[in-house]
């Protein structure tokens, strides 16, 4: 299984750019009016959103993993186990929706920040927990900082930042 703090920040990267996490190994929907996502993470969201039934499967050596849902969608999410950097790529077929970059204890903590880059590697955004109240702040490249509150937890893709609710299984991208 992957550590609690892999799941809390994997399942912010899917709450925030696609659909939620669903229980018993399938996806949820994408993002409602009642979370309206920033514009540089609703596009994201639009190309990539992931439906259906998925499995995850975990190195637990690495603490890699990957995760493939029935629509073709997949995440992959590799850590470096010395400095903490991790990176997720989400796919949709072989071409990459998008990616994301960061230090995990940084994040955690609060002092770091999620990179989120497009599929044509543009940085989009940069996203902050904040450790206090467990909330994301978003900014957009060139935009204000946005607060997103706990009913955008489960809406993709910050779900997937949550972890994808997947069970265990075979799955290679």
């Amino acid at each position: 299984m992957r550590d609690l703090s892999t799941l809390v920040i994997a399942s912010f990267l899917a709450v925030a750019f696609g659909c939620g996490s669903g229980g018993g190994g399938s996806g949820g929907g994408n993002g409602t009016s009642s979370c309206p996502l920033p514009d540089c993470l609703s596009f994201l969201a639009t190309a990539c959103a992931e439906s259906g039934d998925c499995t995850t499967q975990t190195d637990l050596s690495t603490n890699n993993w990957n995760t493939c849902y029935a629509n073709g969608i997949t995440e992959s999410a590799i850590t470096d186990l010395t400095t903490y950097n991790m990176s997720l790529t989400v796919k949709k077929g072989g071409s990459t929706c998008f990616s994301t970059a960061f230090n995990k204890t940084d994040v955690l903590a609060g002092s770091g920040a999620i990179t989120v880059t497009n599929a044509s590697g543009t940085n989009v955004a940069s996203v902050k927990v904040d450790a206090a109240s467990s909330v994301y702040k978003v900014t957009c490249t060139g935009g204000k900082e946005v607060v997103l509150d706990q009913s955008c937890l489960s809406v993709y893709p910050v779900s997937a930042l949550m972890g994808s609710g997947c069970d265990e299984g075979a799955c290679t991208p």
